[in-house]
């Protein structure tokens, strides 16, 4: 804060103090900080980027998305943005189209269990339980033993559920005998 008074144009600073209020919460900071970079650098995709999730964090959802398209407007390999779009589309309720930067995330950055995540998320409301299934394997793979790939585990176990009740018509309950 001290340097940014000294520089308040100074691209840099804004976007990681921007990055490190939004981590910490402090979103309505956080928002001010890379409003403020993408008004200096509008082209800078990251900048959009950290912009759109705080956004999302601060429940912006509709800002979020305008922010996330315009940084793939300037860089359409960003895979952080394709996952950020996902996501903030799948919140909207909008499967299809967050499928597809949610594919496209995971082909630009294969490595991200985020973007897998988010992509067994979306099948996973799509219908499409063994895409579904083969991205929280890949979670469950990239994760190791962190909350993500917990919570990959436990998806997998509600789609083996679900696909259970599915295939025997079994309402799912204890068995009487």
């Amino acid at each position: 804060e001290v340097l940014l008074d000294a520089e308040p144009d100074n691209t840099d600073l804004l976007y990681n103090l921007g990055m490190a209020h939004s981590d910490r919460g402090s979103l309505p900071r956080a928002i001010a900080l890379l409003g403020r970079l993408t008004d200096l650098s509008p082209q800078f995709a990251n900048g959009l980027v950290a912009l759109g999730v705080a956004e999302v964090r601060q429940g912006r959802t509709d800002q979020a998305v305008t922010h996330l398209r315009q940084a793939l407007q300037h860089d359409d390999a960003n895979p952080w943005a394709h996952r950020n779009l996902g996501a903030a589309l799948l919140r909207q309720g909008e499967v299809a189209a967050a499928l597809t930067h949610l594919r496209r995330a995971t082909e630009l950055a294969p490595v991200d269990p985020q973007g897998w995540f988010g992509l067994a998320k979306a099948a996973e409301d799509d219908g499409d339980l063994e895409t579904a299934d083969d991205a929280y394997l890949k979670v469950i793979e990239l994760a190791g033993f962190d909350r993500m790939a917990d919570a990959a585990r436990e998806a997998r176990s509600r789609l083996a559920h679900k696909t259970f009740k599915e295939r025997t018509g079994s309402p799912g309950g204890p068995c009487r005998g």
